[in-house]
């Protein structure tokens, strides 16, 4: 499930000024109908619904993801708190996981050896 331009639009009205948006994926409140957005930045990660005013802030420093591919639910925990998103694609939801556990993607066959890695944007 991709963001839309108005969604997107929506996550960069919360970022700070020289903040840089390194991932995203939206999906659906796990026990709701309501759409929430995980957006991953260079300095933290946010979780949050489009209509609400202020998402879950997370640090980046001991924040895990997991991600159930039986439920297709992304799972990001820091400390006590917990923010859930299902019916994600699996494999943004993977790309995360892999992000926040400092593994990087591999690069694409065409890419390999061409150019250093590079951090990527996944939006689905």
């Amino acid at each position: 499930m991709s963001l839309t331009s108005l969604e997107t639009r929506r996550v960069h009205q919360l970022l700070a000024d020289g903040e840089a948006l390194v991932a995203s994926l939206a999906g659906y409140e796990v026990d709701g109908r309501r759409r929430r957005f995980v957006a991953i930045t260079d300095r933290r990660a946010l979780a949050g619904w489009f209509r609400s005013p202020a998402p879950e802030e997370f640090p980046l420093d001991g924040l895990e993801a997991s991600f159930d591919p039986a439920t297709s639910v992304l799972t990001l925990r820091h400390g006590d708190d917990t923010a859930a998103l299902r019916d994600v694609p699996a494999v943004s939801a993977h790309a995360i996981v892999d992000l926040l556990s400092h593994r990087q993607p591999p690069p694409p066959e065409s890419d390999a050896g061409a150019r250093p890695p590079r951090i990527r944007i996944f939006t689905p």
